[in-house]
C-alpha cells in the first residue's frame, strides 16, 4: 500500500496516495480492511493489491454504490481533494468497507486488467520507424482490451507520426476484456485513478476508436500464443507487450523469449521481426514503477539481430515518451 502510495503521488494522483495510506493505517490498526484482506500477509509486490483497493472502491463509485466517496472523486464530477480532505475521505471509506465488503473481498480476488491507451505512445514510435515501408502484422501479448493494437489510429500524444500500413491486428490475454460491454468498459475505467482525468479522457477516446475497428483479442495464454506466431513473406512481423513481465512467472518469461527469438531466427532483409516492449528496465530493482523504458529487438539477417536497445523512456502509461535516439528498423539490403 505505502510503496504505491508513493508512486501514486509521483505520478500525479493525490486521491489514490490518500486512499492507500488510509487503507494501511486501518489495515495497521486491525480495522475494518484488516478483516477483508486477511490474505494481504501472502501477497508479493507483483499480485498488485493496491491497485485491486483502488480499482473496487472507483468501480463502486462509478456504479453509484458508494455517494459519500463518490464527492472526492472527479471521474462522476466530484471534488479532487485537498490535504485536509484525508479524514473525510477515511471516514468515507471506511463506510464502503463496512458495507460493501463482499464487494471488496470479490476485487480483491480479480487480476488487475489495465489497457492503458498511452501506452500506444512508444508503440507508434516503433511502427513508424519500420522502414523501408512494408505491410506490418502486429501481434499483442496481455492485450487486455486490445486498445493498443489500434495504436495506428489512437495518436495518444500528438506524435504527427503516419503510420499506414499495419496490415493485421491480433492479441491475446488469458481473460480478454470486452469493451463492447457496459460491463467490459466500467472493469477497464475502474482501474485508472479517479482524479486522473487526461487519461479517463484518453480511454474513452481509444473506445470511440475501438468500436469503429473492434480489435482481435484471444483467450490465450502467452507461451502458447507466441508459439501460433508465422512470418508472413514481405511483411514485418512486430511483437508489443507493455507492462506484462509483473505477471508472466519466470519460466513463462523464458519461454515467450524463446519463442520470439526462434521467429528472429527465420527472419531476412523481406521479412523482418521486431520484438517491442514497454517495461520497467530490467535493473530497475522490480519496486519503481515509475519509469518505463522501450526496449526493442529485431531481425533481418545482419550481424545485431537481436541485441535488445533502448529507444526512449517515461511514465508508466507512455505519455510523455522520451526518446532517446531517431532510430530506424531499416532492413540491410533491401
Amino acid at each position: 500500500m505505502r510503496l504505491q502510495a508513493g508512486a501514486c503521488r509521483v505520478l500525479g494522483s493525490p486521491l489514490s496516495a490518500t486512499v492507500l495510506d488510509h487503507i494501511a493505517d486501518d489495515f495497521r490498526d486491525g480495522g475494518t480492511s484488516a478483516g477483508l484482506f486477511e490474505s494481504w500477509a501472502r501477497a508479493r509486490f507483483g499480485d498488485f493489491r493496491a491497485l485491486r483497493v483502488l480499482a473496487t472502491a472507483h468501480r463502486l463509485v462509478l456504479d453509484r454504490r458508494a455517494p459519500r466517496l463518490a464527492i472526492h472523486y472527479p471521474s462522476v464530477d466530484g471534488i479532487a481533494p485537498t490535504d485536509g480532505d484525508a479524514a473525510v475521505i477515511g471516514r468515507a471509506l471506511d463506510e464502503v468497507l463496512s458495507e460493501r465488503g463482499q464487494e471488496f473481498r470479490l476485487g480483491m480476488a480479480e487480476v488487475p486488467q489495465t489497457n492503458e491507451p498511452g501506452r500506444s505512445a512508444p508503440l507508434r514510435r516503433v511502427l513508424a520507424s519500420i522502414q523501408p515501408t512494408r505491410p506490418i502484422h502486429l501481434r499483442e501479448i496481455g492485450a487486455s482490451a486490445g486498445l493498443n493494437l489500434l495504436a495506428d489510429r489512437n495518436d495518444v500524444a500528438n506524435d504527427g507520426l503516419t503510420i499506414d500500413t499495419v496490415a493485421s491486428r491480433r492479441g491475446c490475454d488469458v481473460n480478454p476484456i470486452d469493451i463492447s460491454t457496459t460491463a467490459g468498459r466500467l472493469r477497464l475505467t475502474s482501474y485508472v485513478w479517479a482524479d486522473d482525468v487526461v487519461r479517463l479522457e484518453r480511454l474513452r477516446r481509444a473506445f470511440e476508436v475501438a468500436a469503429v475497428t473492434p480489435p482481435d483479442v484471444e483467450a490465450m495464454d502467452a507461451v502458447d500464443f507466441v508459439r501460433t506466431i508465422r512470418v508472413e513473406s514481405n511483411s514485418a512481423l512486430v511483437i508489443w507487450h507493455s507492462a506484462v513481465g509483473f505477471y508472466l512467472a519466470p519460466d513463462q518469461r523464458r519461454a515467450v523469449l524463446s519463442a520470439i527469438d526462434a521467429l528472429g531466427a527465420v527472419a531476412s532483409p523481406t521479412t523482418p521481426v521486431i520484438h517491442a516492449c514497454w517495461e520497467l528496465p530490467s535493473d530497475g530493482g522490480g519496486r519503481d514503477a515509475t519509469g518505463f523504458s522501450l526496449a526493442v529487438r529485431q531481425w533481418s539477417g545482419g550481424l545485431d539481430d537481436g541485441v535488445s536497445r533502448i529507444w526512449g523512456s517515461g511514465p508508466p502509461h507512455g505519455v510523455p515518451f522520451r526518446a532517446e535516439s531517431p532510430p530506424q528498423l531499416t532492413a540491410p539490403n533491401s
